[in-house]
């Protein structure tokens, strides 16, 4: 392909409406432009990679017996208002009754497609745009073991999937959308780039991976529960609403301190205790109180249920509403909470005396340092950014619907159901952001939209024009495709160019080098510089790319 014959309207300065270095290159490079805010044009170096990609990905999931299959692009209104719009019911009652014997499974269906989600606000470009590139795949198992190793596959090839192009990626637990007996892997690229949106606790063997949302941890740091049940008094406490004010103030730690936060559920209040040296965490609240809304009350709120300002709640003498406590909480001896009164605390408060949740349960951060679950290693904490997911939904989904096959006694039974997803574009622009330096773009090799390009220093130059077609001719001769930049421009704006778009080895034919009896190679990398003789150009460009990592 000539540089004349296609479209690549690279850009010296940095378009002003991008964030992350991911997006400014992919842009300067001439790989996408904006549409519209969260809606981009796919340009031909785009496109190319794309296709590469995609054909990566159909490779490996062919590969542990995955099928291709085509979903329509609409859904009925009906479809749209039933399941959350999540795209599975509709195929899962359309394909569940062409499934009636177990000897039809496991049965695993992908499809790689467009999606459009318009209630999203876009940010960092293809990362979280309205339209996007998706894989999408369903599988239908027999039972539950058959459905764990259908989820293994599947989180195997992904895994290699990314490894193809220079990803590395965790497996981290994370909760399931779907149903209360489900399992949800999820598959992060760690990172500290303003791209990575999770917070994910690792623990130092490895052996432990959760999104913080979910993160269960051991608690080391529980005080001494021999202590004498200490007689409840009121003190005052003039100004100190928070907990630093509180701990500085009565002189004493964190974690001899109550918070008692009034949330709203599905718009009914409730109080979560937690201890002072800890964060709550919505999400564990929400799922323990099983609220489709969960949020913190605002101030209003608060003095309604409590009497009291932000800062001065506390469960001792509250009516008419919750108390979900945390197990720190009620591990406490003598602590100190709000005493719904301005101004004023409760010291030796005590859960059980003093107090009654309706429950109690995990809802707070864990936090690094504290133990993994398993108790043997410490939890650090890392950024990171969702690449793929793998839901294992259990039975009650199929159940249900009526979703059901035969098993081998005859049986009607309710399908176990895996649901993957990956996102194509906004995984491409990971790429980008962990793989570029400061002149531009480094495509992995295994999705670079072309293997060589070719670069005549001056293309008006009778003897360079013909030694670039020869290079041109050995290279197609070794199938291997190539970009040949023929424009009539000055040699610093091609190498810039080059740098920019990212093609991974470079052939640089000028007349230095044919002087030498050669034409320069060099890797976008920088990895290697040789100068190969005309006419085995390609040999030598085989053996450099089958080194390139």
């Amino acid at each position: 392909m000539r540089w004349s014959e296609t479209f690549i309207p690279t850009l010296r300065q940095v378009p002003s409406d991008t964030e992350p270095i991911s997006h400014q290159l992919l842009m300067r490079a001439g790989y996408i432009r904006k549409a519209v805010p969260g809606e981009y044009i796919y340009l031909p170096l785009m496109r190319r990679v794309l296709n590469r990609f995609k054909k990566l990905i159909r490779d490996e999931l062919n590969a542990v017996g995955a099928v291709e299959y085509g979903l329509p692009s609409l859904l009925s209104e009906t479809e749209k208002k039933a399941d959350r719009d999540d795209r599975l019911a509709m195929p899962v009652s359309r394909l569940s009754g062409e499934l009636r014997s177990y000897r039809q499974l496991p049965l695993v269906l992908y499809q790689i497609g467009k999606r459009c989600n318009s209630g999203i606000k876009p940010k960092h470009g293809l990362i979280q745009a309205r339209e996007y590139q998706i894989l999408e795949l369903l599988g239908f198992a027999g039972d539950e073991s058959s459905q764990a190793q259908m989820a293994e596959n599947l989180r195997a090839a992904f895994t290699q999937i990314f490894k193809r192009i220079g990803l590395e990626v965790v497996a981290v637990e994370s909760a399931d959308g779907y149903t209360p007996d489900g399992k949800r892997t999820e598959l992060v690229a760690i990172t500290d780039s303003p791209v990575a949106e999770d917070v994910i606790m690792i623990s130092d063997d490895g052996s432990y991976a959760a999104q913080l949302d979910i993160a269960e941890f051991q608690e080391t740091g529980i005080p001494d529960n021999d202590d004498a049940l200490l007689e409840i008094r009121e003190v005052a406490t003039p100004g100190a609403s928070t907990i630093e004010d509180v701990s500085a103030f009565l002189q004493v730690s964190a974690q001899r301190l109550v918070k008692t936060l009034i949330c709203m559920a599905d718009g009914r209040p409730l109080a979560a205790l937690v201890r002072g040296d800890r964060e709550l965490n919505l999400a564990k609240l929400k799922r323990q109180v099983g609220a489709e809304t969960l949020e913190l009350a605002d101030a209003e709120v608060v003095r309604r249920i409590t009497g009291c300002p932000v800062g001065f709640a506390g469960p001792v003498g509250l009516k008419e509403i919750d108390i979900i406590a945390d197990l720190l909480v009620m591990a406490m001896r003598n602590g100190i909470t709000g005493a719904n009164r301005d101004e004023m605390h409760l010291v030796n408060v005590n859960p059980g005396r003093d107090f009654s949740p309706l429950k109690s349960a995990d809802i707070v951060n864990a936090e690094p340092g504290d133990l993994a679950p398993d108790g043997r290693s410490r939890l650090n904490s890392y950024k990171g950014i969702l690449l793929a997911s793998i839901n294992q939904i259990g039975p009650e989904y199929c159940a249900n619907r009526e979703a059901t096959f035969y098993d081998a006694n005859g049986e009607l039974k309710p399908f176990f159901l895996i649901l993957a997803k990956m996102g194509i574009s906004r995984v491409l622009q990971v790429v980008a952001e962990f793989h570029h330096d400061n002149k531009g773009l480094i495509w992995p090799k295994e999705i670079a939209p072309y293997r060589v390009e070719i670069i005549p220093i001056a293309i008006t130059d009778k003897t360079i024009r013909e030694a670039a077609e020869l290079v041109n001719a050995d290279l197609a001769d070794n199938e291997c495709e190539c970009l040949t930049d023929d424009r009539d421009e000055r040699p610093g704006v091609k190498f810039n160019d080059a740098d920019l778009i990212g093609i991974p080895i470079r052939v640089i034919i000028g007349d230095r080098s044919l002087k030498q009896g050669g034409v320069e190679v060099k890797t976008r990398s920088n990895s290697e510089n040789i100068l190969a003789e005309l006419g085995v150009v390609g040999g030598e460009i085989n053996m450099i790319w089958n080194r390139i990592k």
